[in-house]
């Protein structure tokens, strides 16, 4: 007699009825004179049970026990997110929905019934195959950049211009050694989908703020222009105390809620660059001047939160550091960085050179700063502060040619009259000048001392470069 090879997949935990469970036989024999009959699969079930005519309206409008519809935390108008970033397999990904959509009240986990998951799932199935969305297999949110090294880019052995540095190709050709946020984490098991390596917040702003925010959002999603969106994210600004901002200060240490506050902004950007027809593309901001505010402070707020876990937090007895702390600030910060390469006012090289080289990758962070460099905006003081950033970041065999072209930079704009080298208040002033030579804890001057890398001949044409943008400084 024969034996029949079979292949059983359970996708249990669907609910805490074993019914639910779902399980896939594969007859293996084809020539077998008893053929296995196949059990339903989810797939099965979906089409069997699910009406796609419902679907849209349980993900808008049904709550689950704590108040929360899907589209709270998804934030796409239609939720096509769970398809464009699902499995390429179509039975994983119908399991993927059911599973995470079902509530397990043994487990406290999942949002509705398994008669309303259905109805999600089918709708779900139907836009995409109406609207031709082909998963992407849960990739990262952006292409990782591959192509040449950092060193390779420029390994310091040469002088620097303004054109080269602003032609180098970060977003395609320059590679990383770290990749940038899924939009899940998780499998069709659940596992890791707590992990706070994804999009996903594990916090609904808008049940817990309320208000302004709700007003504001159901704005965008009965018109989700980009100009909606920027109002969603700035009454998200406006609306978020200076803790919830800035954790570590102002009395507020929750850095695990903040996190997530940061989270739901980055998820509500980047849906609506991922979605069909955008109006808007990666990096693309409404206004010209974005030193006070940026599309892309979605993104780089959630790197700056995990930053402020350590700094403001661990080092200084507020807390301890958000969970992947390092990973989320590398990966958040860069992706932001990467929409203007250092244009907004905010994004500070010391934070963003801090945190690569803290991961191993100290010949980006030097390329990253001379980048910033060239791109600030006008009367900021950031240009000079990333002069003096150098001193502490840049790699050794990159700093005297990469301080000969910042102070240069800074002094031939000054010299030619450009405005926008100037700085117009008076706290600017005394910071940078603090910065280059008069902070007795650390200035740009005496850092360039304990540099052994560095000839006592670079050491004094640097000394007499940053003495005379000193003086022009403090003529402003």
């Amino acid at each position: 007699m024969k034996y029949i090879g079979i292949l059983i997949l359970l996708f249990s935990a669907l609910s805490c009825n074993k019914s639910d469970s779902t399980t896939i036989v594969q007859n293996m024999a084809s020539n077998s004179p008893n053929p296995v009959i196949p059990v339903q699969t989810i797939t099965d079930k979906i089409n069997q049970l699910g009406d796609p005519s419902k679907g849209l309206n349980i993900y808008l409008t049904v709550l689950d026990n704590n108040k929360r519809a899907c589209v709270n935390c998804h934030l796409s108008t239609d939720g096509f997110d769970i398809m464009f970033f699902g499995k390429t397999d179509p039975l994983l990904q119908d399991s993927i929905i059911i599973e995470r959509a079902v509530f397990n009240p043994t487990t406290n986990t999942g949002h509705i019934s398994l008669q309303d998951a259905y109805h999600i799932a089918a709708y779900f199935k139907q836009i995409a195959k109406n609207n031709n969305i082909v998963s992407n297999g849960n990739l990262p949110i952006i292409p990782i950049p591959k192509g040449q090294s950092p060193n390779q880019v420029w390994n310091g052995s040469t002088a620097l211009t303004e054109n080269q540095i602003s032609g180098w190709n970060f977003r395609d050709n320059i590679s990383i050694n770290f990749s940038f946020p899924k939009w899940f984490s998780g499998d069709q098991f659940n596992n890791k989908a707590e992990e706070n390596l994804d999009f996903i917040p594990e916090i609904d702003l808008l049940t817990a703020k309320e208000g302004a925010i709700r007003t504001a959002y159901n704005k965008y999603l009965n018109n989700p222009t980009k100009t909606e969106l920027k109002n969603v994210l700035m009454t998200v600004q406006n609306t978020l105390t200076d803790g919830e901002r800035n954790p570590g200060e102002h009395g507020y240490n929750d850095f695990n809620t903040a996190f997530d506050y940061a989270r739901w902004k980055a998820v509500l950007y980047f849906q609506h660059i991922r979605k069909r027809n955008s109006d808007l593309s990666f990096g693309e901001e409404i206004d010209t001047d974005i030193s006070e505010f940026s599309l892309a402070d979605a993104l780089w707020d959630v790197g700056n939160v995990a930053r402020r876990s350590q700094d403001n937090g661990s080092n200084v007895g507020n807390g301890k550091d958000i969970d992947n702390r390092l990973l989320n600030e590398v990966q958040w910060l860069y992706l932001g960085w990467l929409t203007n390469f250092g244009k907004r006012n905010s994004f500070e090289s010391q934070y963003i050179g801090s945190a690569l080289k803290d991961f191993g990758e100290q010949d980006l962070a030097s390329l990253v700063i001379l980048r910033s460099l060239v791109s600030r905006s006008d009367h900021s003081q950031l240009l000079y502060d990333d002069v003096y950033t150098m001193s502490y970041i840049t790699s050794d065999n990159k700093l005297y040619e990469s301080l000969q072209f910042g102070l240069n930079y800074l002094l031939n704009g000054i010299k030619s009259g450009n405005s926008k080298f100037k700085l117009l208040k008076a706290d600017q002033i005394r910071n940078t000048l603090d910065n280059l030579k008069d902070n007795k804890a650390s200035n740009l001057m005496d850092n360039l001392k304990s540099k052994n890398n560095l000839s006592a001949t670079q050491k004094e044409m640097l000394n007499t470069l940053i003495e005379e943008l000193y003086m022009l400084v403090y003529n402003f």
